[in-house]
């Protein structure tokens, strides 16, 4: 399991509610994470994982899920890791690579709060770059 060696509640849901001090608001209740977590992956199942998407609409796709799954912050701690690899792997499913090395961590960081936020372009234009 993924950080079993770090935290005592490695892979568990969290349950409490969080949110990062610099932001605007906190991410999903915890008493809201199992129904909310419901939505995002009924619908991935709906979309076929992503497959036969053109670059475009798995760009869009893969933003939209990137997105969601940072709001949702299931954990207390390694959900930027966790959902990298999530969608590392789903890419791979789906006939594309994430190549993360093309950006910064500090540029991941960024775009994630910025989307966070409000500001859906820049997490895009992160994904445009690393979409292979």
């Amino acid at each position: 399991m993924l950080f079993e060696e770090l935290y005592d509640f490695a892979g568990q849901v969290r349950k409490v509610n969080i949110a990062k001090p610099d932001s605007a608001a906190p991410f999903a209740y915890a008493d809201h994470i199992e129904s909310e977590s419901k939505k995002i992956f009924d619908k991935l199942e709906e979309k076929q994982y992503l497959k036969d998407l053109d670059r475009e609409q798995f760009i869009s796709e893969i933003t939209n899920l990137s997105e969601n799954l940072n709001a949702l912050h299931p954990f207390r701690e390694g959900n930027g890791r966790a959902v990298r690899l999530f969608l590392i792997l789903l890419a791979d499913y789906a006939g594309y690579l994430l190549d993360y090395s093309q950006v910064s961590a500090n540029d991941i960081i960024s775009s994630d709060k910025a989307a966070f936020n409000g500001d859906h372009e820049t997490l895009r234009s992160l994904y445009e770059k690393i979409v292979t």
